[in-house]
């Protein structure tokens, strides 16, 4: 198992967001929440097999994450970003189950955070 700063480091997290621990939960929320279809969407992006839609994808929500600081997904979105870029669709599929499970991660540290802000 991952540990918390890993999947969310909110120390960092807090840092980019001057300390709004209220901004940072709403948009992290949101977030969640735009994304909650992410398997899905994934799955249908990759398997249209445009490896220039799939890097836009990946880079895009790289960029969500490493704003969020949930590292584990940025460091994972980055691998599959340069998967897209060399068109190794392969490779893109063997990840997903690992990307899934680092966004289910996430998904119960939102959680655990927004508990504890309760």
């Amino acid at each position: 198992m991952m540990s918390q700063s890993q999947t969310l480091d909110v120390e960092e997290a807090l840092r980019r967001f001057n300390g709004n621990m209220a901004m940072f939960s709403k948009l992290l929320k949101r977030f969640v929440e735009i994304n909650s279809n992410i398997e899905e969407k994934t799955a249908q992006i990759v398997s249209s097999g445009k490896s220039e839609e799939i890097f836009i994808f990946f880079h895009s929500i790289k960029g969500g994450f490493g704003n969020l600081s949930a590292k584990n997904l940025y460091e994972k979105t980055i691998v599959l970003e340069s998967f897209a870029r060399s068109g190794d669709l392969e490779s893109i599929k063997k990840e997903l189950p690992s990307f899934y499970d680092l966004y289910d991660q996430l998904k119960i540290a939102v959680a655990d955070l927004e508990k504890s802000n309760s």
